[in-house]
């Protein structure tokens, strides 16, 4: 094998949107709930809109490579790798909108909340309003890392019991659904494995 092929293939490996620093975009609505105090609600609308078009293009580039792969691989035609593609959107589509907006979002405004709470309560004389808000904002920026597996290991329960439920209502499913610690789903050429973001 060439130095090409070797390096084409390793590019080929890549995962842009788990293994580069786009990764990051996915913690934008967390900064944004971090800094509330400092900047407008449209910021922080525009932080979440930010993390859910992360959230969308990762699940459409797993879905494309799922069914570029099924269509290589597979004879059963175009309506079973759109079948295949469809499935592992929605499901990383969830998986991602509740692992990576709404739950961490919730819990990061929930935990300034609080924060702001305590410090006016017990600190007001002491701290300054403005410092007040530099601490709360420091609390949430720093609980970020903390919530991260916690809230990994919780959707991967919810998504487990949820593909479980699915199948004892008689949906058909056209991916396999293999969980060990990460949630992820095994397919015939092509894997989808959920690193942190």
């Amino acid at each position: 094998m060439s130095d090409q092929t070797r390096a084409k293939q390793k590019d080929d490996e890549i995962d842009y949107f788990r293994d580069t620093p786009i990764r990051y975009l996915g913690y934008a609505n967390e900064v944004g709930e971090a800094f509330r105090q400092f900047v407008s609600k449209r910021v922080v609308g525009l932080s979440y809109a930010v993390a859910s078009f992360y959230c969308l293009s990762d699940a459409t580039s797993k879905a494309y490579l799922v069914k570029k792969d099924t269509e290589l691989y597979h004879e059963n035609g175009h309506l079973y790798a759109n079948r295949k593609a469809a499935e592992i959107f929605i499901e990383a589509a969830l998986w991602q909108g509740l692992a990576s907006v709404m739950i961490p979002g919730f819990t990061i405004n929930r935990i300034c909340w609080a924060s702001a709470i305590v410090l006016r309560k017990f600190s007001s004389t002491m701290i300054s309003h403005g410092t007040q808000k530099a601490l709360v904002t420091t609390i949430g920026l720093g609980s970020i890392p903390v919530i991260i597996k916690p809230i990994d290991s919780l959707v991967d329960k919810l998504m487990e019991e949820g593909v479980e439920l699915s199948k004892r209502l008689g949906i058909k499913h056209e991916i396999s659904h293999v969980h060990n610690e990460e949630f992820h789903i095994t397919l015939d050429k092509e894997s989808y494995h959920h690193h942190e973001k």
